[in-house]
């Protein structure tokens, strides 16, 4: 292989290598800003239910005390009512109040059963609350404790970035621009592995077997060889294993 392409091949396997690492940090990122989100949505959801929860309840709740007042009133007046018997000098009359008033305090006495029955939903829908109230709270400190952690982790990244990029830099200006237009097409579809090493005559990107015809095209040296597989830049292992 003439020293010229070894150089250039040579270039662009530690380009690859850069930019192999450079799409991982922006993979991780774009994996943190997934994970943040995905927190913040299920916080949201949680505290939508949250608060749904929380206006039944005090719609239930207004309605149970309203009841219970109106309740107590009537208890109040039958009371009344009762005391007030003693006053009847006519025996019929008299009767006639007793009944009308063991009448009510009967029906008195069912619509305090169903008040009993709103009062256990109430403390249902109030333990929910504080289920839920319980839930959100842990959400915001896992979010913050999240937030915090990423931040720590971007000052790591956005460094190791800023490094990988000088190094990009110093190996671009030392390459071609029609070996870097044909780099930079391979990378747009292979980010990670855009030059590739020949294991045993086979692709390790896509792991294809090539021809000999492909092994002696690069001992050759004479241009950049693709895989004809998958299209990586390809070059021998054995021959470039410092690299």
């Amino acid at each position: 292989m003439g020293d010229e392409k070894k150089t250039l091949l040579e270039q662009l396997i530690k380009l690859s290598k850069v930019d192999s690492s450079l799409a991982g940090i922006f993979a991780e990122k774009k994996r943190m800003e997934k994970t943040l989100a995905e927190l913040a949505s299920e916080f949201k959801k949680a505290d939508q239910e949250r608060q749904g929860k929380k206006k039944t309840y005090e719609e239930k709740k207004n309605r149970y005390q309203k009841e219970e007042k109106r309740l107590r009133d009537e208890q109040e007046k039958l009371v009344s009512r009762r005391k007030a018997l003693t006053t009847l000098n006519n025996y019929k009359l008299q009767q006639a109040a007793e009944k009308e008033i063991e009448h009510a305090s009967r029906q008195l006495g069912n619509q305090e059963e169903v008040l009993l029955g709103t009062l256990e939903e109430v403390d249902s829908l109030s333990s929910e609350v504080d289920k839920l109230d319980k839930e959100v709270q842990s959400f915001k400190e896992r979010y913050s404790l999240l937030v915090g952690e990423q931040k720590e982790t971007l000052v790591n990244l956005e460094q190791r970035e800023q490094e990988l990029q000088e190094q990009r830099l110093a190996l671009v200006s030392g390459i071609d621009a029609r070996s870097l237009g044909l780099y930079d097409k391979v990378r747009e579809r292979f980010p990670m592995d855009a030059v590739a090493a020949l294991k045993d005559s086979s692709c390790s990107g896509c792991y294809m077997q090539v021809g000999p015809q492909v092994v002696v095209q690069i001992s050759r040296g004479d241009s950049l060889v693709r895989c004809p597989g998958c299209g990586r830049i390809v070059y021998l292992e054995t021959e470039q294993a410092g690299a």
